[in-house]
């Protein structure tokens, strides 16, 4: 499948608050935003009317290729849905700090390394999470 055809299902099937969210997150980068027009221009074309999509995206975006910006796009929609997602998942907010911790090590900041790794470890205990807990005790070693 061509990253167009997942850009348009990923996009139709996120709600309004999640597609303002995403216009939102890509604002915080600087530059021109070939993708963002990708991602307007597919928003906005009645479903199942994307013969027209390459002509629309050469009009909008002078010497831009589409499929380096489907490609970036696409790449940025699952990162929003990860960042986003990993606010609400228990799962994923532990595994937020096991990284913070991992990032923390590396920098030689052991104390506060371990301080995430505690948290860590309380949450996946907390909610019974046996790999959680398992990958905190192997980022300890």
């Amino acid at each position: 499948m061509k990253n167009i055809e997942r850009i348009r299902i990923i996009i139709s099937s996120m709600n309004k608050s999640e597609k303002r969210g995403f216009n939102l997150y890509c604002s915080t980068q600087g530059g021109d935003k070939g993708y963002l027009q990708l991602f307007d221009i597919i928003e906005n074309l009645p479903k199942g009317k994307y013969e027209n999509l390459d002509d629309e995206f050469s009009e909008n975006s002078k010497n831009k290729n589409i499929e380096i910006a489907a490609g970036y796009l696409y790449n940025q929609l699952l990162d929003f849905l990860v960042y986003k997602r990993s606010k609400k998942g228990i799962q994923a907010q532990i595994f937020n700090k096991i990284e913070k911790a991992n990032i923390l090590f590396k920098r030689k900041l052991i104390e506060e390394a371990f301080e995430y790794l505690t948290q860590a470890t309380n949450l996946a205990t907390l909610y019974e999470s046996e790999i959680m807990q398992i990958i905190a005790a192997k980022t300890e070693i």
